[in-house]
């Protein structure tokens, strides 16, 4: 009787762990979706990598996304112009390691009419790892793009009063 116990309760906990694997997604759906991995710009060269990845989320707010994505292109293509400058100028820099340059904007969080935005940067450039956060704030107005500044900046948004 003792065992036949301890049998069934092994079936019955196989058959619950079964029906919870089943009855649950597997974590890579929660890890990668259609747009998540997918960077908006990828540079690779012999001796740099620039990624630019923007949140999927962040489609949904328009203007903000086509901010981040013309400051992310103008940054992409600075810092390619950089690098190519010192890979011409002093190859003895990078000491036959690539270098690499990513920049991910992610949304933070959304209240009322207002968007929080995390932009991250981590880079290597022959030095050690480097990784810079900031937090951008913006109205979800039709004039986003008008209301956007940097909190590690000191000043305000200027927005005309009506």
């Amino acid at each position: 009787m003792f065992r036949f116990q301890i049998i069934s309760r092994a079936i019955l906990f196989a058959i619950l762990i079964s029906l919870l694997q089943a009855l649950l997604p597997s974590s890579a759906a929660f890890t990668s979706g259609p747009e998540k991995d997918k960077p908006q710009i990828s540079i690779k060269k012999g001796y740099v990598a620039i990624t630019l990845i923007i949140d999927a989320e962040l489609r949904r707010f328009t203007e903000l996304f086509a901010n981040c994505l013309s400051e992310g292109k103008t940054w992409a293509e600075k810092t390619n112009d950089d690098a190519a400058a010192e890979w011409r100028d002093n190859r003895r820099a990078f000491r036959g390691l690539q270098w690499f340059y990513e920049r991910d904007y992610q949304l933070r969080s959304v209240v009322g009419r207002y968007v929080s935005v995390v932009r991250s940067d981590d880079w290597f450039d022959g030095g050690a790892l480097q990784i810079a956060t900031s937090t951008r704030f913006c109205g979800t107005a039709p004039q986003v793009s008008a209301s956007v500044y940097d909190r590690s900046l000191p000043r305000r948004p200027t927005t005309a009063k009506p």
